[in-house]
This record gives structure tokens, sequence and C-alpha cells, in this order.
């Protein structure tokens, strides 16, 4: 669309359009209201805007601010046959997508102006898009993740789940620095290690470390932190993994294990040393054949028999003790 109200200009523009572009479909307005119609108009879409800055019923900053306002993300250059540097470079850090004057203007002028114009707006729509599914994936994130200046190490953003899991508000934390989340003997250490990734010019810190949250709990998390661009700042993006009960489960499991293991020793040691001398003396008892009565025969067969099935009992209880304990420490070396 042009939006120009001098037919001389409008003209001139048409023809340069044409000696560059086959059968361009172009639209015009000689006003901001005719201009607010057809942007209104949802059967439309442009491509382009040429917007002259001098209109009846709109000029100069104030016009472009009413187009901007309604053009939503069509590319909008500026047309003008005032030389104004000051005002040119305004323009642009307003969102213009080029700034052209007229007395200067060719078709070949005016052509790279649109081509240069259409490569910045697609690739700003892939930065704006990627900008996008970077922060959906991170509010969305289960696990608790924040970005903080690289210099002041100041937070700059937070997501959901680290305000659910830290107990802070989002404004507590961005008056906050990391180290507001270390207990005070951690924070040379921590220092230290980001310094080291300065010097060293890693991109990565990943680590185990202790976090303090509001009310206090000391809890210990996995710590994976990456350098980006945040708003032009140098800072680290950081995912936190709460490990706290993961390893509260590895030492129960551990202590399971040291439990079986007495109770394999206890049984193996303890239990049977009396129970191997019992089957000793039914032994010898046995070897004295006729010297032992019948009946006190019969009665040491019953108790050999009770003895040997209480030993296999004892053996069956050291397996199974000791193949559970192997089972959980190999569980255990999965967790980890």
């Amino acid at each position: 669309m042009v939006v120009e109200d001098n037919p001389g200009d409008l003209l001139l523009i048409e023809e340069f359009l044409k000696d560059e572009i086959t059968l361009p479909v172009i639209h015009h307005a000689t006003d901001f209201k005719t201009a607010e119609a057809l942007l209104n108009n949802q059967q439309l879409k442009f491509d382009f805007i040429l917007l002259d800055l001098s209109l009846p019923d709109g000029i100069g900053e104030a016009l472009v601010k009413k187009v901007m306002a309604i053009s939503a993300e069509t590319p909008l250059i500026v047309l003008t046959g005032y030389t104004d540097k000051n005002f040119g470079t305004k323009a642009i850090s307003m969102g213009v997508s080029d700034y052209l004057l007229k007395d200067d203007l060719t078709s070949s002028h005016l052509f790279k102006s649109l081509l240069f114009t259409r490569e910045r707006s697609a690739f700003n729509k892939q930065l704006t898009e990627s900008e996008k599914k970077y922060r959906d994936i991170f509010h969305s994130s289960p696990q608790p993740m924040w970005v903080y200046d690289y210099d002041t190490y100041q937070f700059l953003d937070v997501n959901e789940a680290a305000i659910s899991h830290y107990g802070y508000s989002k404004d507590e934390f961005l008056k906050m620095t990391i180290f507001h989340l270390r207990i005070e003997e951690d924070i040379p250490e921590l220092k230290r290690i980001l310094q080291a990734a300065i010097d060293q010019n890693e991109n990565h810190i990943k680590g185990i470390f202790q976090h303090l949250k509001k009310d206090g709990t000391l809890i210990t998390v996995q710590i994976q932190s990456k350098n980006i661009d945040f708003n032009n700042r140098k800072a680290g993006l950081v995912l936190a993994i709460d490990l706290t009960e993961r390893l509260q489960y590895v030492e129960a499991i551990e202590q399971q294990n040291q439990l079986f293991r007495d109770i394999a020793w206890t049984q193996s040691h303890i239990v049977r040393a009396p129970l191997s001398r019992l089957l000793g003396l039914i032994h010898l008892l046995n070897e004295m054949g006729e010297q032992v009565p019948e009946k006190v025969k019969e009665i040491i067969r019953y108790i050999s028999v009770s003895g040997n099935e209480l030993d296999d009992i004892v053996k069956e209880i050291v397996r199974k003790a000791e193949t559970t304990a192997l089972n959980d420490k190999y569980t255990n070396s999965n967790v980890d």
C-alpha cells in the first residue's frame, strides 16, 4: 500500500515499482483515514506500507505512531521530501523498516529497500517465534528455571516452578542475586566456579550444590547453566533439579542394605555356630551305636532332621538377604 497525497510522487513510486516487479498490486491512500480503513479490511493483506510523512490528516512522528499501531506485522517504509537524519534515526528506533528520501529515490533503490525489508521482516518474525518458543518452554517447565545477569548476578527472570519451589514471589526474585539462594560458607566457592568459567570461556556450568529456600529449608540441587543473550544482556540460563528426595531415598536404601548385611552376617555366624555344634554332637551320638538306647536314637533322629531343616532355613535367609542387598545396590546405582 502506498500512502501518498501528492499525485506526482504517487505516479513516480508506481512507475518505480512496475520497473522492478511484474504486475505489482498497489493500493493507494491519500490520507491516514483511508489508509486506516484499508488496513482494517480483513480481506486485504499487505506486504509493505510506503508512507509519506506529510498527509492532510497527519504528519511526522505522530503519523508514524498511528500507522504502526494499526499495521500489525506489515513492514513500514517511510518516504519524505525532507532531509532530517535525526528523525530518520528515531523512526528506525520506533520500528520503521526503512527511511527513504524522495529526492534520492530510484527504482533500484526502492526495490533494494523492499528486498532488505522483507528479509529483515522474515528474520525478525523467526526471531520472535524463537523467543516465544523459548519463553513457552521456560515458563511451562516443571523444573525451576531462571535467568541471571552475567555481570551483576541479579535475577532477570524466573519461571513459575522456581517461584513455587523456592517460596519467593517473582518481585522478590528480581530484587535478589543468585547468591541469596546459597548458604554463606558456599558463596566463595560459587564465585570461584563462576570466575573459572569466565576465565576458561566455558559456555556451560554443571554441578551439585546446596540451595536455601525462603523458609530456610536446605535442599540439594543439580544445576545446569548455559550462557545466553537476554534482552541484549549477557546472561546465564539455569535449570535446577532438586535431588533432595532422591538422595534421601538412596540413603534409605543404603541403610536397608546395611540391615540386610547385618542380618546375613548374624544368621551365618551367630545363629549357625551353635547350630553347627548341635549337629556335630548329634553326629557323635550316632557314632556311639549300641551304646545309645533305641528311644534315644529315635529322639536323636528327630533332632537331626529338625537341625538340618533349621540349617537349610538359615542358609535360605542368608541367601535372600544377600540377594536383596545386591539388587538394592544395583537399583541405587541406577538412581545415581
